[in-house]
């Protein structure tokens, strides 16, 4: 039996994500869960281009209204940052937030 490898991201993702502590620290603290759900919304996206299947499923609809509600929220506090310091945290934590709401996103469908 062999396993594909988008199952084997998104159950790894799942998996490591159970254990915060899991990281390395290469640039700074890179999370293990985060390098798979990267390997993830990759793979699927490989697989769903090279079937090229077109249908959406409802529930990710659903979840993507979401996405754009808190990217929403997320960009308006952009505007109150005033070091550089913090503008470079925000994109950090906007990346982090990109990488698993794009994996919540893929997941469901």
């Amino acid at each position: 039996m062999t396993i594909r490898p988008t199952r084997f991201f998104f159950l790894a993702t799942v998996f490591c994500a159970t254990f915060e502590k899991i990281h390395w620290d290469v640039a700074g603290s890179v999370s293990i869960a985060d390098v798979l759900a990267i390997g993830f919304i990759v793979s699927f996206a490989l697989q769903e281009i090279a079937r090229r299947d077109r249908r959406f499923v409802l529930t990710a609809g659903i979840v993507a209204c979401f996405l754009a509600l808190f990217l929403l929220v997320y960009l308006a506090g952009y505007f109150s940052l005033e070091s550089g310091q913090a503008v470079q945290q925000y994109w950090k934590g906007f990346i982090k937030f990109a990488i698993h709401f794009l994996f919540l996103l893929l997941g469901v469908v």
